[in-house]
């Protein structure tokens, strides 16, 4: 019997300090948490001063883990860094106040973040006459031509038909979604929807131009010029550089920029395609463009030795990352020292185009708002992704589980060339287009705002994928 006490007493010891030793570790993965949040996440003070108590979603991020692991894997002497990873999403990054697209949890074999809004629309087409809305063509035979729109007016899209504006009935969703309901003479009906285009099939490094007498098609898969060495990045420097060369010896009416799919990277990499725009014949007008862009300032920069060392950490593990983006002396002090705006006349009067979908992310949002420098911007396609807001991304490891945090440290929140442009609606919404399209109405809307229609033939192929 005195055995028996003792064998059971040596076996709850055991178990105690398993608990304890999974739960340490548990700790200082936490621990770390609070830390990268605090010290490397712009984000943090934002989120805290709209009502965000990081302390108590921390503990809850503990008593979630604990419940769902339960007894069996604590006594464990690893960490489940999947259900670490789900807790975190679930108590932190599922309850912040204010959306972060750019933020991102990763473990061995999940991921929490990034979740594009898809614009889906209906083929009910409505006309504006004064304040209201009326039927105009639908394919579902119930609904009658004159019907009067009696739904909520932010579910109308501006879109182009057969050479003609009229409004669309479209709706957001994160998943992908069949029908919705339309409110016609007060009346609910169920429609099909269909998709915005979208690019379907990503090709990586990718740059590519196709061109007529008026117009120059460019389209960029990423604004990092793919590649893990010099090399590489190297080549496609080299052919837009090519590309450029070749469109100043000739006038263009249309600069098409397609940046649908286009996930960011580093956009001075874009930065040549802007000065190319306004070039005119006149290399000072490239150096106006530059000049205006260094007055377009983050408005909140975090500085911390956190940061500084992912940052370090990345450029070792990314051989050509100093090859895209080169720092010196002067880069820190033009971050930290405000620059009075800088304006001028562009010396280009036509159009620019760009096309977009809701995978046009990050830098390529920055691109959109940088082309605004000009008079005649076009947007075409769907709404970007929203992952704008917050940007200078690094990645953070916590300790024990191996975790990364894609965590953002640097903000736009309160930078006007971003926050006061009409067509950006904020984090997880993007830029809204001028003119929303599906696969069959993208290149006949960039027709018809072109009027080239030489571009039927030249951009064949368009809605599939980038030419």
């Amino acid at each position: 019997m005195k055995r028996e006490k003792k064998l059971f007493a040596i076996f709850i010891a055991y178990i105690i300090g398993s608990i304890a030793f999974a739960n340490a570790k548990l700790e200082n993965d936490l621990e770390y948490l609070h830390q990268v949040l605090t010290e490397a996440y712009v984000g943090y003070e934002y989120n805290e001063k709209a009502g965000f108590d990081l302390e108590l979603a921390i503990d809850n991020v503990r008593k979630q883990y604990i419940k769902k692991a339960g007894a069996d894997k604590l006594s464990d002497d690893t960490i489940s860094d999947d259900l670490l990873a789900e807790c975190i999403n679930n108590e932190i990054l599922e309850k912040l106040k204010i959306p972060d697209h750019h933020f991102g949890i990763y473990s061995k074999h999940s991921y929490y973040g990034f979740n594009p809004t898809k614009w889906f629309s209906s083929k009910i087409f409505f006309t504006k006459e004064g304040n209201d809305y009326y039927v105009s063509l639908s394919l579902n035979p119930r609904i009658r031509r004159k019907a009067k729109y009696t739904g909520k007016r932010e579910n109308l899209f501006e879109v182009i038909l057969l050479n003609k504006r009229y409004y669309v009935f479209g709706v957001f969703s994160n998943n992908t979604i069949k029908e919705s309901e339309v409110s016609i003479n007060n009346k609910i009906y169920k429609t099909r929807m269909y998709i915005g285009n979208y690019i379907y099939n990503r090709r990586p490094g990718h740059i590519g131009m196709k061109k007529t007498k008026k117009s120059v098609y460019l389209s960029f898969s990423d604004c990092t010029f793919y590649g893990q060495n010099k090399n590489d990045h190297t080549v496609l420097v080299r052919k837009l550089e090519d590309y450029l060369r070749e469109i100043k010896k000739s006038h263009y009416e249309n600069y098409i920029i397609d940046l649908r799919g286009n996930s960011g990277g580093i956009i001075s990499n874009l930065i040549p395609v802007l000065k190319t725009i306004n070039f005119e014949g006149d290399y000072k007008n490239c150096d106006k463009v530059t000049k205006k862009i260094k007055t377009f300032r983050v408005s909140n920069i975090k500085d911390t030795e956190l940061i500084r060392k992912a940052r370090s950490q990345y450029q070792e593990e990314n051989p050509a990352y100093k090859y895209f983006l080169v720092e010196d002396s002067t880069t820190e002090y033009y971050k930290k020292q405000p620059v009075p705006e800088y304006d001028f006349e562009p010396a280009f009067k036509g159009n620019v185009i760009i096309l977009c979908d809701f995978f046009s992310a990050s830098a390529a949002e920055l691109f959109i708002a940088y082309s605004y420098m000009f008079e005649n911007v076009y947007l075409i396609g769907t709404n970007t992704s929203g992952t704008i807001d917050f940007g200078g991304v690094w990645d953070y490891y916590l300790p024990e589980s191996g975790i990364k945090l894609h965590i953002a440290c640097e903000s736009f929140k309160e930078s006007g060339f971003l926050q006061n442009n009409p067509h950006w609606h904020g984090d997880k919404k993007g830029f809204y287009p001028d003119f929303w399209c599906t696969s069959n109405s993208l290149l006949p809307t960039l027709v018809t705002i072109t009027k080239d229609k030489k571009l039927r033939r030249k951009l064949h192929g368009l809605s599939d994928r980038l030419l």
